[in-house]
C-alpha cells in the first residue's frame, strides 16, 4: 500500500513539473515575442506600449531601476494616499483596461512579462477604475498579478502601484 502510494505521489509531482516546465517556455516565448512587438525597452526604466501608445514605468511605485532591474522594495498605498500623489504627479494611474491589458495569459507567478515589467512580485495593484455603490466610491478595479485575475478591493487596503503616461508616436 504505501508502496503505491509512493507512485501515485510520483506520478503526480512529475506531471506537475512538466506541465509547469511547459508553462514557462510559453511564458518565455510569449515575452520574447511581445518584446519584439509591443513593448520596446527605453532603457531608461521606461517602457513603451506600442499597442496602448502609452509608456509604462518599468518598476513599481517605490522601486528603482538601476542596471535593468527593479530594486527594492515597492511602496503599497491605500485610495487615499494615493490621491494625494496623483495630483503632483506627471504620470497617472491606468484604467482597469489599461492594465488588465499587460496580463499575460501563458505566465503566472506574476502573470506579466518580466522582461517589461521586471520584479513585479506585489500581487495587487490599483487601476483608475472605482465602483460606486449609492453614488459613494465602494471599491477600485485592480489586477492580481500573481494570477493574472482582475478583482475588486476595498479603498483603505494598501496596494501597489504601476504609474504610465499617454505619448505621441514619432
Amino acid at each position: 500500500m504505501i508502496k503505491r502510494t509512493l507512485l501515485i505521489i510520483t506520478v503526480i509531482l512529475f506531471l506537475y513539473d512538466f506541465s509547469y516546465s511547459d508553462q514557462l517556455k510559453r511564458c518565455k516565448i510569449q515575452n520574447a515575442e511581445e518584446m519584439k512587438t509591443r513593448f520596446i525597452d527605453n532603457q531608461d526604466g521606461t517602457v513603451s506600449d506600442m499597442q496602448l501608445n502609452v509608456m509604462w514605468q518599468k518598476c513599481s511605485f517605490g522601486q528603482e531601476y538601476k542596471n535593468g532591474k527593479c530594486i527594492g522594495e515597492p511602496i503599497m498605498l491605500d485610495w487615499y494616499e494615493l490621491k494625494k500623489i496623483l495630483s503632483h504627479a506627471k504620470w497617472r494611474l491606468p484604467t482597469i483596461e489599461e492594465l488588465s491589458s499587460i496580463i499575460s495569459p501563458n505566465c503566472v507567478f506574476p502573470a506579466i512579462n518580466s522582461e517589461a515589467f521586471p520584479n513585479s512580485m506585489c500581487n495587487f495593484y490599483w487601476s483608475k477604475t472605482g465602483r460606486n455603490i449609492d453614488d459613494k466610491l465602494d471599491s477600485i478595479y485592480g489586477v492580481l498579478f500573481l494570477y493574472g485575475d482582475v478583482a475588486l478591493s476595498k479603498p483603505n487596503l494598501k496596494r501597489c502601484i504601476r504609474f504610465l503616461k499617454s505619448y505621441k508616436k514619432q
